[in-house]
């Protein structure tokens, strides 16, 4: 099986569709047969459907990539697309990321839900996924590195979260699978808890920042996923 490309999507809630549901009667949420997604559970590709399990997605749940990758098709009609998704709900950064030495003057540990403790069990984890996804295939590379994450660290400052940020994509990058991605960071639903964490996407990372139209029941997550303006990438 070969893909002409491959998406990582990781990241918290929002990254697992949380708070959206396959709607039968929206084209948008119809399976497409270019889409491919990773069942992780029994080691196998089919293709991406909302309402089944997909890799950590649960059934009936929405998925950014998913959506994305149709807008990718719309440009590369004869591509095949595989999705693998790799998250996990009100986590916060560090459990991307390896244990370091932060260079911030105000480093701290969030004190409440969040130990804000670097232990970079869920990057393992997805780099586990990952390569066992790719060794169902003939392909030897992931294409894009999809981030969706940082309301659980909206209480840390703007210099902590940015450097483990840059960390994580420097441990994504070392791995040959990551060696060459792209890497697209989604805007968090804007409220004042997370308007600071989209200005870090906006300005601080070389990353491409997905737009996102606002939709939403809770004011944290996305009722379905769809984008303002033609994404500009090149593929």
């Amino acid at each position: 099986m070969f893909f002409n490309y491959i998406i990582l999507l990781t990241g918290q809630s929002n990254a697992l569709g949380v708070g959206g549901q396959y709607d039968q009667m929206c084209i948008d949420d119809q399976p497409d047969p270019r889409i491919w997604g990773y069942v992780s559970s029994n080691n196998y590709w089919t293709v991406f459907d909302l309402r089944i399990q997909v890799g950590s997605k649960k059934p009936g749940y929405q998925c950014i990539a998913f959506h994305f990758a149709k807008k990718i098709l719309i440009k590369n009609p004869s591509w095949k697309i595989g999705i693998i998704v790799c998250a996990l709900s009100n986590q916060s950064i560090t459990r991307w990321i390896h244990p370091f030495t932060c260079k911030c003057a105000d480093e701290h540990l969030q004190k409440g839900e969040h130990s804000a403790i670097d232990t970079g069990d869920i990057f393992n984890w997805s780099l586990l996924m990952s390569d066992l996804a790719i060794g169902q295939t003939s392909n030897t590379k992931i294409n894009l590195f999809m981030w969706h994450q940082g309301e659980a660290d909206h209480m840390e400052s703007l210099c902590w979260y940015y450097q483990r940020l840059a960390k994580m994509l420097k441990q994504y990058r070392k791995n040959d699978l990551f060696s060459k991605c792209q890497v697209i960071c989604a805007q968090l639903y804007e409220n004042k808890s997370t308007s600071k964490m989209n200005d870090v996407f906006k300005t601080e990372l070389n990353w491409i920042f997905l737009k996102l139209i606002q939709k939403s029941t809770d004011n944290v997550h996305y009722s379905h996923f769809s984008f303002p303006t033609e994404i500009k990438i090149k593929w």
